[in-house]
């Protein structure tokens, strides 16, 4: 089973929990988009669920986008060992 299936099948179910934080509503809808951070100087990329508010149009990450990047951390620091 692969981690994005994995992160896909926890997201669908904390979907329906997500609030704007501008304007309260709960018609939040997410996609995946990529994303680049640097840790240090490197840079690590990462698909993470990206949300935006239906009625206000908010765009924002939230936990869930920085948990898959926390683990991305993870992985590149157990891979260097």
């Amino acid at each position: 089973m692969s981690k994005k299936y994995l992160f896909e099948k926890e997201l669908q179910m904390s979907e329906n929990n997500i609030t704007c934080a501008e304007c309260g509503s709960k018609k939040v809808n997410t996609t995946w988009e990529d994303n680049e951070f640097l840790y240090g100087e490197i840079k690590i990329k990462v698909k993470v669920p990206a949300r935006q508010c239906s009625i206000c149009k908010f765009q924002f990450l939230d936990w869930e986008s920085e948990d898959i990047m926390g683990k991305a951390v993870d992985d590149y620091l157990k891979e260097k060992e």
